[in-house]
């Protein structure tokens, strides 16, 4: 058997890790230069808010989750273990940012309502924010009703 030695990779198999190289000095360069020509970064255009609502949420006895309006501290909603899944999950995710921050556990959240339908629930302390309606109907549904004014009538529904 024939040994062969000192081979090299010639010819076409060089273009496809030549046009990678290409690729990455270029991305390269092209983060460098916007990060020196001061390019603001894109985002989106928040839409003005057209209803809020600012909220508290604790835990009850026997695991329950209670709903009051911050200003007037009316009680807008109990859901018993096993109801309201969407509004546990979410308030609980904003609560344990507020315990890694340190930041007041018994400060109220805004829910926000913009113009073009989004619905919004903010932690004012930390600036974490959910958009709702990125988790379907039965997530929007569960905190809209929660901007509706008057609860003399009707309860919450979770």
């Amino acid at each position: 058997m024939a040994q062969q030695t000192g081979q090299e990779i010639t010819g076409i198999h060089k273009w496809p890790l030549f046009g990678a190289l290409a690729l990455v000095v270029f991305s390269l360069l092209l983060v460098f230069g916007s990060v020196i020509s001061g390019v603001e970064p894109v985002g989106f255009n928040n839409s003005p808010t057209v209803t809020e609502r600012s909220l508290l949420f604790r835990d009850g006895n026997n695991g329950e989750v209670l709903v009051f309006d911050a200003d007037s501290f009316q009680a807008l909603a109990t859901f018993e273990k096993g109801e309201g899944a969407f509004v546990r999950i979410s308030m609980r995710g904003m609560a344990r940012q507020r315990i890694n921050r340190e930041l007041d556990l018994l400060s109220p959240f805004q829910l926000m309502k913009t113009e073009n339908g989004n619905l919004y629930i903010l932690d004012p302390l930390s600036d974490h924010k959910i958009r709702i309606n990125a988790f379907g109907p039965v997530a929007t549904k569960s905190f809209s009703q929660f901007l509706e004014r008057d609860y003399s009538k009707k309860g919450a529904e979770g």
